[in-house]
């Protein structure tokens, strides 16, 4: 979970996202220790719309289970199919002035974002195994890792025990990361190839957003895949310098034999001109926003993008 990607923003089909009925909380183990003594104390972040109201709902979050997973589709658009999701966190009763950023700092902060991560791989995982089990078995799921979780050295093996509970096969999980969130790289080259080695393949998320992105590249090369950052798509087929940065990073990726997924597409003439240089796979408001794991079990029954592109392909005269 990062600040942008790992939880959901807030700004559509927000409301659409509920406790979904089976859907485990944290284990009672779990809320036990972060009800009890060995809970650290909340710290106020210096910022003045933080209360101790504010605070208290964090902690009672986190202690009740009110965060839920949502799920956002990325298509492959040479055939409108729902190639993979990604696992978002969402807390539904969260204050309204509360942003992403501070939500994830407060966590981060006080110690509380490995129990929720940790939520988040199992449940995640879960998930994945209902999809399957629906007949979804060659869907892929990613969920994000925050900075802490990257210095977890039980994080691997968290989730080769979720998977193995699952019965998910290791290929069919990404391992996001970002580079904002990863001061360390010895760390995250540790934790990537130790993912590797259990057949686990990581995504570097918002790539070409921070200063190092391309030495990540060199420095990584057990990655699997880049995100190519939004902030490089919105501009795609009207921003020629924009575009042309776009598509150097798509021919060094493909170059070093990695895929690259688009985030943030909102526009056919992106998703037009993603297909054009080689980028097939994308996600975005043009498909769909984050959804509860309900309203994706119905869109991977009805398949809606692959009956769109199949309406708007012509139709041959009969010889």
């Amino acid at each position: 979970m990062n600040p942008r990607t790992g939880l959901a923003e807030f700004r559509r089909a927000s409301q659409r996202v509920r406790t979904a009925k089976g859907q485990p909380t944290l284990k009672s183990r779990e809320r036990a220790l972060l009800a009890g003594a060995e809970l650290p104390t909340l710290l106020l972040p210096a910022h003045p719309r933080f209360m101790a109201n504010t605070l208290s709902s964090v902690q009672r979050a986190v202690v009740e289970g009110q965060f839920v997973l949502a799920y956002q589709p990325c298509i492959d658009n040479r055939t409108g199919e729902i190639s993979h999701l990604e696992a978002l966190l969402r807390w539904p009763l969260s204050p309204p002035d509360l942003s992403i950023n501070d939500l994830v700092a407060t966590l981060e902060r006080n110690g509380l974002i490995l129990h929720v991560g940790a939520w988040v791989v199992r449940q995640a995982c879960s998930d994945l195994s209902r999809f399957r089990a629906a007949g979804h078995r060659g869907l892929t799921l990613s969920i994000n890792v925050s900075g802490s979780q990257v210095f977890d050295p039980g994080l691997p093996d968290l989730i080769d025990r979720s998977l193995r509970s699952g019965q998910i096969p290791p290929s069919r999980l990404m391992v996001e990361i970002t580079e904002t969130m990863v001061p360390d790289l010895l760390r995250a080259r540790d934790l990537v190839n130790s993912l590797g080695r259990l057949g686990i393949q990581t995504v570097i998320d918002d790539f070409g957003v921070g200063f190092s992105s391309m030495s990540l590249l060199k420095d990584l090369p057990a990655a699997g895949a880049i995100k190519l950052d939004r902030s490089f798509v919105q501009g795609l087929g009207t921003d020629r310098r924009g575009s042309i940065v776009a598509e150097s990073i798509i021919q060094l990726a493909s170059r070093l034999g990695l895929r690259v997924i688009a985030e943030g597409v909102e526009t056919p003439v992106q998703v037009r001109w993603l297909h054009k240089h080689g980028v097939h796979l994308s996600q975005g408001f043009i498909y769909s926003a984050a959804v509860s794991f309900e309203d994706m079990q119905l869109m991977l029954e009805q398949q809606p993008f692959k009956q769109k592109r199949a309406a708007r392909r012509p139709v041959r005269a009969a010889s």
